[in-house]
């Protein structure tokens, strides 16, 4: 497999949670702790969570995932884009800026 990868992210809200747990299951991923996440980082520093997702270039492979808090007065590197993953069809790529 390749060093690089393809990253895919979204920013986590209550209705969007079960359909990513749900969609990620079947693949042996366990993010039930997505919610705990998000409550957690908006109750502690009022940020949003994002969570992103890396694939490996060309492939369905999943490298890993990572959910963090966003800053909203922090410009980011990153833009999310309109390609949405090919794996689960709920992530939008990530294009550095």
């Amino acid at each position: 497999m390749p060093n690089e990868f393809d990253v895919y992210a979204i920013k986590l809200t209550y209705a969007n949670i079960p359909r990513i747990v749900e969609a990620t299951k079947p693949a042996g991923w366990s993010l039930d702790h997505l919610q705990d996440n998000m409550e957690f980082n908006t109750e502690e520093f009022g940020m949003d969570t994002v969570l992103f997702m890396k694939l490996y270039p060309g492939t369905t492979t999943v490298a890993t995932f990572s959910d963090e808090p966003s800053e909203p007065s922090i410009e980011k590197p990153y833009r999310l884009t309109d390609e949405i993953d090919p794996k689960f069809g709920i992530f939008r790529k990530i294009e550095k800026i």
